[in-house]
């Protein structure tokens, strides 16, 4: 992981849900599986007799921390020996990777595998980093955007208050006080758990985890880490157009909007998101307007007591418009994630994910506002269905 030269920055704990997690039955298999990838690229090794990229049937490549060997021809790949890399920065071996494929357009895909910390580049310094990270709140991995942090983790659906002492290892079984009887955990994780996710900057604030990925398991008689095992294909042509996802349905849409421009719906959003109840701080980026809350850890204006429920919350309200005269029409798509709390700490123990019904409650609050907002943009707006208006001409 390559630090940026952008200042340090610093949140309180928050013991985060990811969904990509690794059970620790998974770890052990997946490193038999490498195991028998570092016997093949050993092979491999012994019977290419090359040190230098060639223009041969095999080419092998010595870096300064990794080693590859790699054949451009159909099923073939990129096979990368110990000690490997981690599975989270691809600036140095997208080289090994993709520079020195063939130029016929081949597929190649990474295979990533789990490995104990002694077979990783760097290994033992880079989990101390990642520790002190999650420790601290101390984040050096940012760009413009924000900051790439390491999380203490816990799966999507389970919460278990384990204890964030590296000094006491044993997770706690008791679920947390914050976490209502009614949502018992779903899965019982005694290892420690590290994730490195992305929060964006908005303001001066880094929001909340996002994108997260589990990259590291502590378990008590080792450490675990996900790393590249290499790049394999079956020699396919890559297609000359890429399809990307289908966009997302709108959150809510003006029909027959003749006269609502853009800029005068991405200012209609940033005033409702910063205005009572919602009060978010709020920044736009092109046609994207992101609010977060101020302060960044409060009592919550959406979950009424009982009990006092505190919140972090961020939003992100993209707006596009379509069509012309009769036809025109401006929508926007709506993200939300939220922490909660129901302590008055900032202990990660405390911080976790809303329940599906809490959300539900932020989206249609921070909907209805929005909706309000650009309805008043047509001066007079029939109801077509719950998320879309007509503007009367």
């Amino acid at each position: 992981m390559v630090a940026s030269e952008a200042p340090a920055q610093s949140t309180p704990l928050v013991r985060t849900a990811i969904d990509q997690y690794t059970p620790i039955e998974a770890v052990y298999r997946s490193f038999d599986n490498a195991q028998i990838r570092q016997r093949e690229w050993a092979a491999r090794v012994g019977r290419a007799n090359c040190t230098a990229i060639t223009t041969g049937p095999c080419w092998a490549i010595d870096l300064q921390r990794w080693r590859a060997i790699g054949s451009p021809a159909p099923g073939a790949g990129v096979l990368l020996g110990p000690p490997y890399p981690v599975d989270v920065d691809p600036v140095d071996f997208e080289y090994v990777a993709l520079a020195q494929l063939p130029e016929d357009g081949a597929v190649f895909r990474k295979t990533v595998a789990w490995v104990p910390e002694s077979q990783v580049s760097n290994g033992a310094a880079l989990t101390a980093t990642w520790r002190n990270e999650a420790d601290t709140g101390e984040h050096t991995d940012c760009d413009a955007k924000g900051c790439h942090i390491i999380v203490y983790a816990v799966p999507r659906g389970a919460w278990t208050a384990a204890t964030l002492n590296p000094n006491q290892p044993s997770p706690a079984k008791a679920p947390s006080a914050s976490r209502p009887a009614s949502e018992a955990p779903t899965v019982d994780v005694s290892d420690t758990l590290l994730a490195r996710c992305y929060a964006e900057r908005i303001n001066t604030e880094l929001g909340v985890p996002q994108d997260c990925v589990h990259i590291a398991t502590f378990a008590s008689n080792k450490r675990w880490v996900r790393v590249t095992l290499g790049f394999y294909g079956d020699g396919s042509r890559v297609s000359a157009v890429v399809s990307g996802p289908e966009p997302p349905s709108p959150d809510f849409r003006l029909i027959a909007a003749r006269s609502v421009t853009l800029p005068r719906v991405i200012a209609a959003i940033e005033a409702a998101l910063r205005a009572p109840p919602l009060d978010l701080e709020t920044d736009i980026i092109g046609n994207v307007v992101r609010g977060l809350s101020k302060p960044k850890y409060r009592v919550s204006s959406v979950l009424h007591p009982p009990p006092t429920w505190r919140e972090v919350v961020q939003t992100h309200v993209v707006a596009t418009e379509s069509g012309s005269g009769p036809s025109r029409a401006v929508s926007v798509t709506l993200d939300v994630s939220v922490n909660v709390n129901r302590q008055n700490t900032t202990g990660a123990e405390d911080w976790h994910l809303p329940t599906d019904q809490q959300l539900d409650l932020y989206r249609a609050a921070i909907e209805d506002r929005i909706a309000k907002a650009m309805s008043a943009l047509c001066g007079t707006a029939t109801v077509v269905d719950s998320h879309t208006r007509r503007c009367k001409s």
